[in-house]
């Protein structure tokens, strides 16, 4: 299933691209493009020209010296924002994207013997062209002077994508199994809730040690605080898949990015394993999930019909 989610994948992007070379023959198409491919060369690579003349000349480069300077505290910092977005996760209503199923797929891959699993990965594996495209625009805004520095963000910001995506997914998949009725399918489902639950409640405990004894100084200060209350203790342990996944982008050295490349793939893996033992929830899932993209069709009709005469 594997090959054959790749062959998709490959025959569709390229399906793709020929569609879109072949709309340049129209003059509205064309004219977008170029005005396109001008606003990524005067907002970056120019920014990134003038930041090595700047550089050559003695300037200071601003965003790379701010950069050095939270380095230290940044990946704790997104840590917790990440934390934080994987809490409202469970709270806020939303669909994953890996769920929603086309009508064709429905009908060819749901009776055909494929297992859910496979499924899964097929789905996996197919939205990895919009992550990678959305980890390269990422990584071309990155506030670096290197073009290397910038496939480095580019190649981190896609694992943090694709372990989002991933983690949705199987945020979705644990609801569906939280409403079953089978009483372990329910155990099973709460049991993420209940050890996100435990993080949430440790890395606040750490974070109320640290800055209600005294106020906060400066943003160096709250950043010193930050790193402090997350890279010891049970508070590290907690918050380490998290800082795993933002550590590369922050990295300053090879080995060290390196090393950080490899701690967000075992965090990207766990996901993929999490998900793939929640597969028996997958077609009530995207049941769902395809009622509410009928209902939100139906609510975006107009309301006003042509009159009989």
């Amino acid at each position: 299933m594997i090959a054959a989610s790749l062959y998709i994948v490959v025959c569709s992007a390229r399906n793709r691209l020929r569609l879109r070379l072949r709309r340049l023959r129209e003059p509205r198409y064309l004219l977008g493009a170029i005005a396109g491919a001008a606003y990524l060369y005067f907002s970056f690579f120019a920014r990134l020209r003038t930041a090595r003349t700047g550089r050559r000349r003695g300037a200071a480069a601003a965003p790379i010296a701010l950069a050095s300077a939270m380095r230290a505290g940044a990946p704790g910092l997104v840590g917790l924002a990440l934390l934080a977005v994987a809490a409202l996760a469970w709270i806020l209503p939303f669909e994953s994207g890996l769920l929603a199923f086309s009508e064709a797929e429905t009908q060819f891959l749901f009776p055909a013997p494929v297992t859910r699993r496979a499924l899964l990965l097929y789905r996996m594996i197919r939205s990895q062209i919009g992550l990678l495209f959305g980890g390269a625009i990422l990584g071309i805004a990155m506030p670096s002077a290197s073009g290397y520095a910038r496939l480095r963000a580019a190649v981190a910001m896609w694992l943090l994508l694709s372990a989002g995506k991933v983690y949705f997914t199987g945020v979705s998949l644990a609801r569906t199994r939280l409403a079953s009725r089978d009483a372990r399918s329910r155990r099973a489902a709460w049991l993420p809730l209940a050890v996100l639950s435990a993080a949430a409640v440790i890395v606040g405990a750490s974070l109320s040690r640290a800055f209600i004894p005294a106020p906060i100084a400066s943003i160096a200060d709250a950043l010193d605080r930050i790193a402090a209350a997350t890279s010891g203790g049970a508070a590290r342990v907690a918050l380490w898949p998290f800082v795993a996944l933002a550590r590369p982008i922050f990295a300053a050295g090879v080995r060290e990015y390196l090393a950080g490349l490899a701690a967000s793939s075992v965090v990207l893996a766990a996901a993929v394993a999490w998900v793939l033992q929640t597969d028996a929830a997958l077609e009530d899932a995207a049941a769902a999930a395809a009622e509410r993209r009928a209902a939100d069709l139906a609510s975006q009709a107009s309301p006003y019909r042509a009159s009989r005469t």
